[in-house]
């Protein structure tokens, strides 16, 4: 599968019904991918945040209208660092956030978005994972361990919703 250079090569290795449509959770958008005219796509390895069986992509779409979600520690501001938070997420392990409605969130607006790919079978098939608008940002914990991450590159969500 050498020939995944534009996003219509993406896209027609299908999108599962939840990633259809425009982002509302985390990093959101006002449209979606399925949206977009066809461009074409960059595969790259994240600094931060790589799984090793999967493959990134990146596309510049502005018309996506997107905003990040999440910023890394690192870019957090001196007026955001006293709201920052910490929680179980569950299956997802430490998650940092800060303690602002959905609301009243100031959401980045960002012009390209990450498409990650990964096996989704027993075979081995390629397939979606995920994608949204944005960077990759590290996590605190992965497969029940803390990662090596460097602390200021780990992904903090910028309100407390979902």
């Amino acid at each position: 599968m050498s020939n995944l250079n534009t996003l219509s090569a993406l896209l027609a290795l299908g999108l599962r019904d939840d990633l259809k449509g425009p982002r509302t959770r985390g990093s959101v958008s006002e449209i979606g991918l399925e949206d977009l005219s066809d461009r074409p796509v960059t595969e790259f390895r994240p600094e931060i945040g790589e799984v090793p069986v999967a493959r990134y992509f990146r596309v510049e779409a502005p018309e996506l209208q997107g905003r990040l979600g999440a910023v890394t520690l690192g870019d957090l501001t001196p007026e955001q660092k006293p709201l920052l938070r910490v929680r179980d997420a569950g299956q997802h392990g430490v998650e940092f956030f800060l303690d602002v409605t959905p609301e009243d969130a100031d959401l980045p607006a960002v012009s390209h978005a990450t498409l990650i790919l990964g096996p989704v079978d027993e075979q081995g098939t390629l397939g979606f994972w995920t994608w949204f608008p944005g960077d990759v940002a590290g996590t605190a914990m992965a497969q029940g361990a803390f990662t090596d991450h460097p602390i200021k590159s780990v992904g903090v969500k910028l309100h407390n919703g979902a």
